[in-house]
């Protein structure tokens, strides 16, 4: 596995210059921006790519847009799709989001308004064919293989269903309680110490050698897994 592969992003638009402007912003963020112009190129695209999120300009491809939709959900579920609309127009509104459209933006709008919503679904970990990446770190779901920087680490059945658990609720605090839930399927005294000594574990493991911390710790709360 390829702990240094991003996230893909496809905008759908025939503004060029918005597009150029877009991508040119985007490359603190080191994802993979791939463009489409016409709905011709925008099919062919994800026939071929797996997008982990995709801008979708409605007036640019408005016959097909609602089917357009519909495929990219079909192909991937986990695609977090954004798409730019009229300010008024409430009927394709509540098509696309019947659809599967995650967040609808309303022209006009300004570009940092669309950069802070397109980072806020690249900021999800990146799911393909079994694979969740977040930043250097790749988990496989199927071999339970774990990735760092290139470094293998093998992690017990246990840690990996933890890390796992982990990783699909990044940026919040995730509760003592509700690991011992989820993870363990327990209700656990609030004086045990079994989840604080695995994620101890866990921690050097995933964070070891790293300077940049995956896992934080939120005193009297519980963990935060930061991306």
């Amino acid at each position: 596995m390829n702990g240094s592969e991003s996230h893909t992003l496809l905008i759908v638009n025939n503004d060029r210059r918005f597009c150029k402007k877009l991508k040119a912003a985007l490359v603190p963020d080191q994802a993979m921006v791939l463009t489409a112009h016409n709905e011709v190129t925008a099919k062919a695209i994800l026939e071929q790519d797996d997008p982990d999120v995709i801008i979708l300009d409605l007036d640019s491809i408005e016959a097909t847009a609602v089917r357009m939709i519909e495929l990219a959900r079909i192909q991937n579920k986990e695609v977090s799709l954004i798409a730019l609309g009229q300010k008024r127009a409430y009927q394709i509104m509540q098509a696309v989001y019947d659809a599967g459209v995650d967040s609808y933006l309303r022209k006009p709008f300004d570009l940092l308004e669309i950069l802070i919503l397109t980072r806020r679904y690249l900021r999800k970990p990146c799911l393909k064919n079994n694979l969740v990446r977040v930043q250097d770190l790749v988990i496989n779901k199927k071999t339970h293989e774990v990735v760092r920087a290139k470094r293998s680490i093998n992690l017990s059945p246990k840690k990996f269903e933890l890390l796992t658990y982990l990783v699909n609720h990044p940026n919040r605090v995730i509760y003592k309680e509700e690991l011992a839930r989820n993870v363990w399927k327990e209700n656990f005294e609030r004086n045990t110490n079994i989840i604080s000594v695995y994620i101890s574990y866990l921690r050097k493991e995933i964070d070891g050698g790293f300077d940049h911390k995956l896992i934080h710790t939120k005193v009297g709360c519980g963990y935060i897994f930061k991306t």
